[in-house]
């Protein structure tokens, strides 16, 4: 609207998210009484030409300008959508059914199964957005079977993912290391639904697909450490972690000692990489 004061910013929000015509909006404002004064000549162009492209993130979003970096971490380009969505109010009204369970005890896996969330609450650079869909898809399955009395309907037994559906997830996960992708994109490539998508790629992997995304990123370090004399920093970047702590992390607790300690330790020998049983280049399954 060409401003920021309250006149502008009420004008704006009749417009861009109440979605009321400027004539409509023009009636509002006609003088009378109490109503605003009516509308200049410019504030109908403004109107008739109103629009959030090119407005900042936070503004697109509808989210506080603070919280700009700390989604940026996590969504990068797709922060304002998210905002968007999240300000949004949800297609899905969720109820306990007092059959089968009550508030307390609802609010009690709620607040368990929330606290998986709060490593990436406490440092949202770090949490990725494949990590933070698969955690909001658990939680929604639990709580529509668990206390809402919804019981999910197989249309087809379950499997694993044929050898394209395989091929190709590793490979798109593995152009993503950031992790900045969701679960939804990789289920529609498959032509499944989400939790389909995740149970056949456990079935095939062994592992959640943000799992298979981290050790990937480990053994991607691991070469890294042992064929170029990268720093570790540039490494940690290189792999899709947040920094050269997150990588630490990670590292440590997925191979038992620090990545400066493992580069000193396996230092001059060929990186193990991910090998198939008949000893050619190729994806690994399963943690080893």
């Amino acid at each position: 609207m060409g401003g920021e004061g309250p006149r502008a910013l009420v004008l704006g929000m009749l417009r861009l998210e109440r979605k009321l015509e400027v004539e409509a909006i023009a009636r509002l404002c006609d003088g009378a009484g109490h109503s605003p004064a009516p509308l200049e000549a410019q504030e109908r162009a403004a109107l008739d030409s109103a629009s959030l492209a090119g407005a900042p993130p936070w503004i697109a979003g509808d989210y506080p300008e603070w919280l700009d970096p700390h989604l940026a971490g996590v969504f990068g380009k797709e922060r304002a959508a998210e905002g968007a969505a999240l300000a949004s109010r949800a297609p899905l009204d969720l109820r306990v059914n007092a059959l089968k369970a009550d508030r307390e005890r609802v609010s009690l896996a709620l607040a368990h199964l929330g606290a998986v969330l709060l490593p990436a609450l406490e440092r949202p650079a770090e949490a990725s957005s494949l990590f933070i869909d698969h955690v909001a898809l658990a939680l929604i399955a639990h709580l529509t079977k668990r206390y809402g009395g919804v019981v999910p309907r197989e249309t087809t037994r379950p499997r694993g993912l044929s050898l394209i559906q395989n091929q190709y997830v590793k490979e798109y996960l593995a152009s993503n290391l950031s992790g900045h992708i969701l679960v939804a994109d990789l289920a529609k490539a498959c032509g499944l639904s989400r939790s389909h998508f995740i149970r056949s790629f456990r079935m095939t992997t062994g592992m959640t697909p943000h799992k298979w995304l981290q050790v990937r990123r480990i053994e991607q370090a691991k070469t890294l450490l042992l064929e170029s004399s990268i720093a570790t920093a540039e490494i940690a970047v290189d792999c899709g972690f947040a920094d050269q702590s997150h990588l630490t992390r990670v590292f440590t607790r997925l191979v038992g000692m620090p990545p400066s300690a493992w580069r000193r330790e396996h230092r001059g020998r060929k990186t193990i990489g991910c090998v198939t049983s008949s000893g050619k280049q190729g994806w690994f399954d399963g943690p080893r």
